[in-house]
């Protein structure tokens, strides 16, 4: 699994960034990835190999996830964003697209 995230005021250079934007870009988002494993029934847990900064490679996220019909929703355990620092709990929600009916 990879998991990708950019902050909505993420700057736009229009050339090559300059190192000020490369510091803001780094700032506005993180990435991580590797393997997962489903715990218990609610449960799963990434297994991180690969990441934007480097401070969580070797460690195990826990995560909480709740299916609903056609909605999947992922939620982390209460942590400070490595991108501002603010104390809170993340919660991403997907939606299966179906394909219209012929």
């Amino acid at each position: 699994m990879v998991a990708f995230f950019v902050s909505g005021d993420q700057p736009h250079p229009r050339n090559e960034p300059t190192d000020e934007e490369r510091i803001r870009l780094h700032k506005s988002m993180l990435a991580y990835g590797r393997t997962y494993g489903v715990m218990t029934p609610g449960k799963v847990v990434h297994h991180i190999d690969i990441e934007w900064d480097g401070k969580r490679i070797g460690t195990d996220q826990v995560r909480f996830y709740k299916i609903d019909r056609d909605v999947l929703s992922i939620k982390t355990e209460p942590n400070k964003s490595p991108v501002d620092g603010r104390e809170g709990v993340g919660i991403l929600t997907f939606e299966r697209v179906k394909n219209p009916q012929p």
